[in-house]
C-alpha cells in the first residue's frame, strides 16, 4: 500500500519556470496547484525566488492469484518560495504535484485500460510573521479522482475510493509585550469521494493565552459545523474550554479547567424519520499537587463536578456526578514508605443515585541491595488495608504481596558476558463481602548471553521462562517461553547481515475460558545490505525477509521477501524493487521502477 500511495510526490528534472507556468496552466483542474502557480508566476519576474522540484517516471506491476495490473506513471512537483514587498512584510510558499496515469487491469474476467490524473496544490501566507500582529492563511489541495471510477486499480486506488480534499485555514493573532497571545481562527475542510460521498467542516474559533508570573491562564471558544451525505448527517457544536495553571513555587501546583459543549445532531434514522439529537455537557475540575524536593511527605488532591442532559424526540437523559480524591506519601526512610488514599464519588443518572467511597492505607518495604554467592540480592514486602462502599457491596479487604529477586553477570572473556535473572512474588488478597479472594503466585527467570567482537558482529541470545498461578475463589494459570536471538554482522567494509528471530510458547487454563490452551508465534527477518555495489558508487542492493508464523487458525501468517536497488547519481535518483508477500491465503508480487530528477 505504501508504494500505492507514494506516486503523487515522486520525480524530478531540469525546466525552466517560465514552461512550468505554462505546461500547469494548459490543464483545466479545480485543485488549487493550478491557482498557487499563476498567481506565484508574476511574482518570480519581479522577486527573488526559491525554485524547486523534481519530474519522473514510475513503472509498477503488481500480480496477485486473481488479478494482473500494471501502472505507468509521469510525475511532476513544483514548489516556489518568495516574499511580498520585504521579507518581514509577507511571506509567500506555494506548490503543485501533478501525476499522469496509464494503467492496465485484468482480474480474470475482463480486461479495461483507465487514465488518471491526480493534482494537489498548497499555498501559504504569512503576513507580518515577526510583528505583534502576524497573519497567517494556509489552503491546501488534492485530486485523486480517476477518470473511469467504475474500474479498481489496486495501483491508482487510495483508501479504496478516489477524492478530492480542501483545507482553508486562516489565523488573526495579537501577542502582547509581555507575551500574551490573542487569536482569531476560522477553518474550512472538505472531503468528497463519487463513492463515499462528501464530508465538511467548518469551525470558528478564538483563543486567548494569558501568561502573567507563575500563571497561565488559557480560553478557547469553537463554533463548529460538520455535515456528511452518506449518512445524512448535521452536527452543529459550540465548545467553550478554560484552563488555569497556578504555580506560586516549586512545590506547589493548582490546575483547574472548566468547560462547555452544546451538541446538536441532525440525521436521517433508519425509518426514514429525520431527527434532531441534543446534548449539553459542563465540568469543572481542580486538582493540585504539593511535591517538596526536601521533605518526606507528598499530597495530592482534587474534585470534578459533571453534568450531562441529553434529549431527542424519543427520550430524555441527565446525569449529574461529583468526585473527589486526596492521597499521600511519605518517605519514612530509605527502607520504608506509607501512603494512604481516600476516594469519594456521588452520581444521579437518571434520577437514580450512585455513591461510592474507598479509603487505603499502606506501607512497602525493601531491602538494600546485598550481595549473596555472587548475586545482586533484594527482597521487599508491602500490605494495605482497604476499605470500599457502593451500591452492591460493602467491602473491607487485606492486600499483601511479598518478592524478591536475584541478578548474576558473569564475564566469559573480553567480549562476552552471561546474564541471569530470578524473580518470585507471593500476593494476597482476603476480601468479606462479596469479593473474590485469591492468591497469587509468579515465578520468572531470564538467562541471556551477549557477545560484541571486535569484527563488527554482535550476538545476543535470551531465554525467558515465567509462571503465573491463582487459587482461592479465583483459579486460573499461565506459562510463558519466550526465545530471542539477534544477530548483526559486518561482512565487509560496505556489506552487512543482520537477523532476528523470536519464538514465543504461551499456555493457558482460564478454567474452560475461550482462550484456554497452548499458542506459540514465530517471527523473524534477514536483511542483507550491500553498498557500492559491483564497485559501482552509491548503487546499493538491499534484501529483507520477514516470516511470521502461529500455530493456531486466529493467528495471521504472513511472509515478505524485497529486493531493491537504489542508485543516485548528481541530482538523479533510480529505485527498482520487487516485492513478494503471502498472507496464507493470497500471494502477490509486485515489481516497482522510479526515475527522478531534482531541481
Amino acid at each position: 500500500m505504501e508504494a500505492s500511495r507514494g506516486y503523487v510526490t515522486e520525480g524530478r528534472a531540469i525546466i525552466t519556470m517560465r514552461r512550468v507556468c505554462a505546461a500547469f496552466t494548459s490543464h483545466v483542474t479545480q485543485a488549487l496547484a493550478l491557482v498557487t502557480l499563476v498567481s506565484l508566476c508574476p511574482v518570480a519576474r519581479a522577486l527573488p525566488v526559491d525554485v524547486s522540484g523534481s519530474v519522473g517516471y514510475s513503472f509498477r506491476s503488481l500480480s496477485t492469484d486473481t488479478t494482473d495490473a500494471t501502472s505507468n506513471q509521469l510525475l511532476g512537483n513544483l514548489r516556489l518560495r518568495s516574499y511580498i514587498w520585504q521579507p518581514w512584510f509577507a511571506t509567500v510558499e506555494g506548490g503543485a504535484t501533478l501525476a499522469k496515469d496509464n494503467s492496465d487491469l485484468d482480474d480474470g474476467s475482463a480486461s479495461t485500460s483507465t487514465t488518471s490524473d491526480v493534482y494537489s496544490g498548497d499555498l501559504m501566507l504569512n503576513v507580518l510573521p515577526d510583528s505583534r500582529t502576524p497573519f497567517r492563511l494556509l489552503y491546501q489541495a488534492t485530486d485523486s479522482r480517476v477518470d473511469n471510477t467504475v474500474v479498481y486499480n489496486p495501483l491508482v486506488r487510495v483508501y479504496g475510493s478516489e477524492y478530492q480534499t480542501t483545507n482553508l485555514d486562516l489565523r488573526q493573532s495579537y501577542i502582547t509585550e509581555e507575551g500574551h497571545r490573542a487569536q482569531l481562527r476560522y477553518g474550512a475542510r472538505t472531503w468528497d469521494s463519487d463513492l463515499s460521498g462528501s464530508y465538511e467542516n467548518e469551525i470558528m474559533g478564538v483563543e486567548l493565552d494569558w501568561r502573567p508570573v507563575r500563571q497561565r491562564l488559557l480560553f478557547r471558544g469553537n463554533i463548529e459545523t460538520t455535515d456528511q451525505s452518506r449518512t445524512d448527517r448535521h452536527q452543529e457544536n459550540f465548545i467553550l474550554d478554560v484552563d488555569h495553571y497556578y504555580f506560586p513555587n516549586d512545590d506547589l501546583r493548582l490546575d483547574t479547567k472548566a468547560s462547555h459543549y452544546h451538541l446538536d445532531t441532525t440525521f436521517e434514522g433508519a425509518t426514514g424519520l429525520v431527527d434532531t439529537v441534543t446534548t449539553e455537557i459542563s465540568q469543572v475540575s481542580s486538582f493540585t499537587f504539593w511535591r517538596p524536593v526536601d521533605k518526606r511527605w507528598t499530597i495530592s488532591a482534587g474534585a470534578r463536578a459533571y453534568t450531562m442532559a441529553g434529549e431527542n424526540s424519543a427520550q430524555s437523559s441527565d446525569q449529574t456526578s461529583f468526585g473527589a480524591t486526596a492521597g499521600a506519601f511519605y518517605q519514612y526512610s530509605k527502607r520504608l514508605r506509607f501512603d494512604g488514599s481516600v476516594n469519594f464519588s456521588k452520581a444521579d443518572i437518571n434520577s437514580a443515585d450512585q455513591t461510592a467511597h474507598r479509603e487505603r492505607v499502606g506501607a512497602l518495604l525493601q531491602s538494600d541491595l546485598v550481595e549473596l554467592r555472587g548475586f545482586t540480592y533484594q527482597w521487599y514486602a508491602s500490605g494495605a488495608l482497604e476499605n470500599q462502599s457502593d451500591v452492591d457491596d460493602d467491602a473491607q479487604s487485606l492486600l499483601a504481596s511479598l518478592g524478591h529477586d536475584a541478578q548474576r553477570m558473569w564475564m566469559l572473556d573480553a567480549q562476552s558476558s552471561l546474564r541471569l535473572s530470578l524473580t518470585q512474588a507471593f500476593n494476597e488478597i482476603m476480601s468479606t463481602g462479596e469479593q473474590d479472594t485469591a492468591h497469587r503466585l509468579d515465578h520468572s527467570a531470564s538467562l541471556g548471553w551477549n557477545q560484541s567482537a571486535l569484527q563488527g558482529a554482535t550476538t545476543l541470545v535470551q531465554l525467558t521462562l515465567s509462571d503465573s498461578r491463582n487459587f482461592g475463589d479465583l483459579s486460573d494459570e499461565q506459562q510463558l517461553i519466550n526465545l530471542q536471538a539477534s544477530r548483526y554482522q559486518a561482512l565487509g567494509a560496505r556489506s552487512t547481515l543482520s537477523g532476528h528471530l523470536t519464538l514465543q510458547t504461551v499456555v493457558r487454563d482460564f478454567s474452560n475460558h475461550a482462550n484456554d490452551g497452548s499458542v506459540t508465534t514465530t517471527t523473524g527477518q534477514i536483511s542483507y545490505l550491500q553498498q557500492t555495489l559491483f564497485n559501482i558508487p552509491r548503487l546499493q542492493f538491499n534484501s529483507d525477509l520477514r516470516i511470521s508464523q502461529a500455530s493456531t487458525d486466529e493467528g495471521l501468517d504472513r511472509n515478505e521477501w524485497e529486493n531493491r536497488l537504489d542508485y543516485t547519481i548528481g541530482l538523479v535518483d533510480a529505485s527498482l524493487s520487487f516485492r513478494w508477500m503471502d498472507n496464507g491465503d493470497e500471494s502477490s508480487r509486485l515489481l516497482y521502477f522510479r526515475v527522478t530528477r531534482r531541481f
